[in-house]
């Protein structure tokens, strides 16, 4: 079998976010998230108090959860993912980046090890449909969750054909479209799903909206 043989054969059949699949998508993924990152990080920087927790749920390649460390020095910031590759990642990529304010730890969203209303705010930025269980992901992000604290699901909107793609994003998809399918076909979950899914949780829904510049939705959440 051939190297490339190989790694078709690994994004096929094994988990794309460990491995060879996150060295992949952190090549993909990222570039085509970077506006999303910067304006997510900034206005979380201009929102968030002084001293303020926040907790990046599969964190993956670390891009937005060092932006924020760097934009904001006082804040404690941890990245939650479950995949060793992804850790590995974050870790050097703080240690290149002298951002200390920040820690990555080897866990799914059904275990965080944090106390009960620990953190300010939470994020997911493409992770949530990947939970195995979303019902204890959410039981356990509502648990370390601060009483007003807020929680960001941002999803791939799955209604979204290729003319929602922004122009300067559909060479690069084009070019890696075996493994952006491969992505999406993992995991995509629709807005109805997730709406009645953090309901059910316990949730409210402070705001709903699709974002412009990228085929995302996404929900602000809080403690009901």
């Amino acid at each position: 079998m051939s190297i490339a043989t190989s790694v078709k054969h690994k994004l096929l059949t094994d988990n794309p976010y460990d491995g060879i699949g996150t060295f992949l998508y952190s090549r993909v993924g990222p570039p085509a998230l970077q506006q999303h990152y910067q304006i997510h990080t900034r206005a979380l920087a201009t929102q968030l108090p002084s001293n303020a927790r926040v907790l990046d749920v599969g964190s993956g390649p670390a891009d937005m959860i060092l932006q924020l460390a760097r934009r904001r020095q006082d804040l404690e910031l941890v990245g939650l993912d479950p995949a060793a590759s992804a850790i590995d990642t974050g870790n050097k990529k703080a240690q290149k980046q002298r951002c200390t304010n920040v820690e990555f730890i080897q866990s799914g969203a059904d275990s965080i090890p944090r106390p009960d209303d620990y953190f300010d705010v939470i994020t997911s930025i493409g992770s949530y449909k990947h939970w195995p269980s979303r019902e204890n992901g959410l039981s356990e992000i509502k648990r370390v969750l601060k009483p007003g604290g807020e929680f960001y699901i941002f999803e791939l909107d799955a209604t979204a054909g290729r003319k929602n793609i922004p122009s300067r994003y559909k060479l690069p998809a084009l070019v890696a479209m075996p493994i952006i399918k491969r992505f999406i076909k993992v995991g995509s979950i629709s807005k109805d799903i997730t709406r009645e899914e953090v309901l059910l949780a316990g949730f409210e829904i402070l705001q709903e909206t699709r974002v412009d510049y990228m085929p995302l939705y996404q929900f602000v959440l809080t403690k009901s």
